[in-house]
């Protein structure tokens, strides 16, 4: 498991997210493995999360087609999931939206 997805797997354990690691996309005319899926945020079907746009670029329209958002992000994230941290994930999160079913975690709020 690469740093990227062990962060995200503690930021899931904290905030009660489902995520998926690694996760494998089945596009029309091609295959894709992602690091990560956060479901529920972002997409119908989630958010991708991706540490380099030049593994989706060729594919984001199909993506987006089929019902998943994504998003490219540094992939040597903080080792420490302080307030601070926390407050910028939280926002973060708050941009893609909630996509799940039932209502968004308390945490999510109505924002700041």
């Amino acid at each position: 498991m690469t740093a990227f997805q062990e962060y995200w797997t503690r930021v899931a354990k904290h905030l009660g997210l489902k995520v998926r690691i690694p996760f494998r996309v089945d596009l029309t005319d091609d295959r894709l493995t992602v690091p990560v899926l956060l479901e529920e945020f972002g997409g119908e079907r989630g958010m991708l999360l991706v540490t380099s746009y030049k593994r989706i670029a060729a594919v984001t329209d199909q993506l987006v087609n089929a019902g998943f958002g994504y998003s490219c992000l540094d992939a040597s994230p903080p080792r420490d999931l302080d307030e601070a941290e926390m407050t910028q994930i939280i926002k973060m999160l708050r941009d893609w939206g909630w996509s799940g079913n039932g209502e968004a975690p308390k945490w999510y709020g109505p924002g700041p």
